[in-house]
């Protein structure tokens, strides 16, 4: 394999693994593994999601509690503070702002994600599954995600929930049962 090709793979790799800390609420850890990320300019979108994540880490860290936000991505991180916090209902208000701020010209497969899993934590199967198929729709690694995201464990076992998983297999092309991990 070429070498950018194995830097970006090791890049992913520690994005994920910033991901699985933020989950575990270790802020400082991710926070640090999250600048290598931003800093590897391996790829622009994981840089994007590294920068994003690590406001997240900041406010964390720093105790802020009161948003202040202004555009999409931070009524996203403001989402994401509070859905991590388990205040669900505050977090669907924050990622619905950020919806209608991002407009058409922005991907929000990302919000939808996160609109999905909090609806999720909440038992809202119908809407969650309307918000992770948008997500898987415009971005089919979501599915994967979600497959093993402990948010979705509420509706893992519904029939419309392993269709979705099916969108995004077909989605990615993935045969035989393999899949991106």
């Amino acid at each position: 394999m070429p070498e950018d090709v194995n830097q970006a793979s090791e890049t992913y790799k520690q994005f994920e693994e910033a991901l699985r800390l933020l989950h575990d609420r270790r802020f400082s850890e991710a926070h640090e593994i999250l600048k290598k990320v931003r800093e590897s300019g391996d790829s622009p979108r994981l840089s994007a999601g590294a920068e994003i994540y690590l406001r997240i880490c900041h406010r964390q860290i720093s105790g802020l509690t009161e948003p202040a936000a202004d555009s999409a991505d931070e009524h996203y991180s403001w989402g994401i503070y509070f859905h991590n916090r388990r205040d669900c209902a505050k977090a669907l208000e924050y990622f619905g702002k950020a919806l209608e701020l991002s407009g058409e010209s922005q991907p929000s497969d990302h919000i939808y994600y996160a609109m999905a899993a909090s609806e999720a934590l909440l038992k809202n199967t119908d809407q969650a599954l309307e918000h992770l198929r948008k997500a898987v729709e415009i971005e089919g690694v979501h599915g994967f995600h979600a497959r093993n995201d402990p948010d979705f464990r509420p509706i893992v076992s519904s029939q419309q929930f392993q269709e979705i998983l099916e969108l995004a297999r077909e989605s990615a092309g993935v045969e035989n049962g393999l899949e991106p991990s």
